[in-house]
């Protein structure tokens, strides 16, 4: 190594180890240097204040040498406990190349700044090391410089420089250095240009290089290495070129390359690798060629390559894999062509190809695939063509599917789901045909098939269904024919059909009591629902826009109509309810119709008897109302319309209205009431703005 460098005391930015084969490697001595020799039986103490003149913490610049004595770890804290800044002292340069080290090694926590603050700038290590034991530097930060592990030095165990984040320029390590700790350069923020691994390496621990984010050169990796352990790079955002993983490699453990968004090129897994951790390259964005992956592998771990966005051509994945995990490729936006999922395939995780928005061709799931985790394939818009669920698929995730816009055929669903789950099919906007529900699926999640305009033909609901939930089917205007709800669905969330305006006949089955809100609303091709005898609850807006209704039968067994439930239906002609439990017949509510838009033309409430208030404001072409049998009926308010009172035997209407406060007929232009032999007027009928009454 050629150094030109001149250094005086204060410029003393370097840890230089001095070693056997480095000899042109020299620097200056400082010109405040106090030397002192340790012999066997000395005390250490004793002997730096003699030297110093009687005070040990006045010394800036310290050489010890030995003879026949072997420093300690004990010495070592001694040193660092007396004589930097927490202690007073000022020691700013140790030279311990001719010092003697017990065992040549630099003990475990020797200089770590833990409890003490260090004013430690520059150490020259004894020419005879072989060995940093753990944390012996951790959290040094007052040492600077370039850092050179000589060739004699075998191990550097766990932490050795953790954290010593003054250190910049270089990291040379030895060519017989054959073991790095985990952690053992963390945070060591400061290397700049290359980092070579040696040869002689074999492993490289957990955490070894993590944090280290200075380092702005080319990685090289020894040819002898075939383990790279958890987040034995991760961070290390400044290595710029290419990574090229010697074919030794068998392992690469989690998040080993996290973060290192620079490296560029292509990225080739060798066929020696069998296991690649959870997040082994995730954010590795900087790579800009293609993915090659080793056959060997059994298993892509979670967020393995999530976020390179950089990837580009064609994905292989090996045949050998079983298992893609979570989020394994998300965010791999520039992969292309088809994506094919091999046949040993078991497992797809949860958003393992989430926005992979760049594949444009087929999709292909592999016969074995039992899972389909959620958002697995959430917003991959350019894949195209059918969409085939295999029969080995027994569960779909949430959002699996969501927001893919470009499958443009035929969906096929595995025969074995049980379930298909919210917004599994969210906006696959162009997936075209019948849609068949297989026949073990017992729930339809919400916005399951929201927005999926496309499908154009009969949509079948088998009887193992259950449950509908919420905006199931909204939006599937496409959808045509007859829809037969299984008696085995028991509930039907609020917009489950709304906007399928192609749909024309509902049939809705007696285990249903209850019409959710907007359920059907702007369903505009209905013309006929068939509701069961069990309902009990039509909810806000639930048949709102079905304006090709032409009759709204109830049945008996209505309770509660809430508001606008059909507002806008305005080619309805006529409504009938002839139950005993709706107390208030609101169709001014109800329908909820622009002025004068309305078709209504007949309300029979003939036997209602516990209707007691009819209101029926807003509908000019109303003609009959027949209200014979509602005896319990105090209040109507009719505000348009002419209106025929007829039949029923003689009585019958005087019945009817006895009793009542108040009937309303404003702006009314034609009543006519007859019961059959006389026509009836008595009081106490109040005829307000009453126009015409004639025979």
């Amino acid at each position: 190594m050629k150094n030109k460098v001149k250094m005086s005391l204060i410029c003393i930015l370097t840890i230089l180890i001095s070693i056997m084969g480095l000899s042109q490697v020299t620097m200056a001595e400082p010109a405040d240097l106090i030397t002192v020799t340790l012999n066997a039986g000395d005390d250490l103490g004793s002997i730096l204040d003699t030297a110093a003149g009687g005070d040990r913490y006045t010394i800036r610049s310290l050489k010890l040498t030995t003879v026949g004595y072997e420093v300690t770890a004990w010495d070592f804290r001694n040193i660092l406990r007396w004589m930097t800044t927490n202690g007073t002292g000022q020691l700013a340069y140790l030279d311990l190349s001719e010092a003697k080290c017990e065992g040549n090694t630099i003990t475990s926590a020797a200089f770590e700044t833990e409890y003490w603050d260090s004013s430690l700038q520059t150490i020259i290590f004894p020419n005879s090391l072989t060995k940093i034991e753990s944390r012996a530097f951790r959290g040094c930060s007052s040492l600077t410089g370039s850092l050179i592990i000589p060739d004699t030095v075998t191990t550097i165990d766990d932490s050795a420089f953790a954290f010593c984040s003054g250190l910049s320029g270089s990291l040379i390590l030895g060519i017989n250095l054959t073991m790095i700790g985990s952690y053992a350069f963390d945070g060591c923020s400061g290397f700049t240009g290359d980092l070579t691994i040696p040869n002689s390496i074999t492993k490289i621990s957990s955490g070894t290089f993590s944090g280290c984010t200075g380092f702005n050169g080319k990685l090289t990796i020894g040819e002898n290495v075939i383990l790279i352990g958890s987040g034995a790079f991760k961070d290390c955002n400044g290595l710029t070129g290419s990574l090229e993983i010697p074919n030794s490699v068998m392992t690469i453990e989690n998040m080993a390359f996290d973060g290192c968004s620079k490296l560029t090129g292509d990225l080739i897994i060798p066929n020696n690798v069998t296991v690649l951790g959870n997040s082994a390259f995730s954010g590795c964005r900087g790579f800009d060629g293609e993915l090659v992956i080793s056959d060997n592998i059994t298993s892509i771990g979670s967020s393995t390559f999530e976020d390179c966005s950089g990837l580009t051509g064609n994905l292989k994945i090996g045949n050998n894999v079983t298992t893609i995990g979570q989020s394994a490729f998300s965010g791999c936006s520039k992969l292309s062509g088809s994506l094919i999922i091999p046949n040993n395939v078991t497992t797809i995780g949860s958003w393992a190809f989430s926005e992979c928005y760049g594949f444009i061709g087929n999709l292909i799931i592999g016969s074995k695939v039992t899972t389909i985790g959620f958002g697995a394939f959430y917003r991959c818009s350019g894949l195209t063509g059918n969409l085939s669920i295999p029969d080995s698929v027994t569960s779909i995730g949430g959002s699996a599917f969501s927001d893919c816009t470009g499958f443009d055929g035929i969906l096929t669903l595995s025969n074995n789901l049980t379930a298909i789950d919210s917004r599994v099919f969210f906006n696959c906007s162009k997936l075209t045909g019948d849609l068949l529900i297989s026949s073990n699926v017992t729930t339809i999640g919400s916005y399951a098939f929201y927005n999926c305009y496309g499908l154009n033909g009969d949509l079948t609901i088998p009887n193992s269904v259950v449950t509908i939930f919420n905006n199931a089917f909204e939006n599937c205007r496409g959808l045509t024919g007859n829809l037969v709800i299984p008696n085995s669905v028991t509930t039907i969330g609020p917009q489950s059909f709304a906007s399928c305006s192609s749909l024309s006949v509902v049939s809705i089955p007696n285990s249903i009591t209850k019409i959710n809100e907007s359920t059907f609303s702007n369903c505009s091709g209905l013309i006929n629902v068939d509701l069961p005898y069990n309902i009990t609850i039509i909810s806000e807006r639930a048949f709102q826009g079905c304006n090709s209704l032409t009759n709204i039968n109830l049945p008996n067994s209505v309770t509660t109509i809430l508001s606008s439930a059909f507002q806008d239906c305005n080619n309805v002609s006529s409504f009938s309810y002839h139950g005993p439990n709706l107390n208030n017949i609101d169709l001014t509510d109800w329908f909820n119709t622009a002025a004068n838009q309305s078709n209504l033309n007949s309300i029979d409430l003939s036997s209602a008897s516990s209707v007691t208030t009819l209101k029926a404001n807003g509908f000019p072409n109303l003609v009959n109302l027949n209200l014979n049998g509602t005896t319990s009926l105090s209040s109507v308010s009719i505000n348009m319309g002419k209106i025929d009172f007829s039949g029923g035997a003689e009585g019958a209407w005087y019945s009817s209205f006895s009793g009542m406060k108040i009937i309303s007929f404003q702006k009314v232009g034609h009543i006519s009431i007859y019961s059959g032999a006389a026509w009836i007027w008595e009081a106490p009928l109040i005829l307000l703005g009453l126009k015409v009454l004639q025979r």
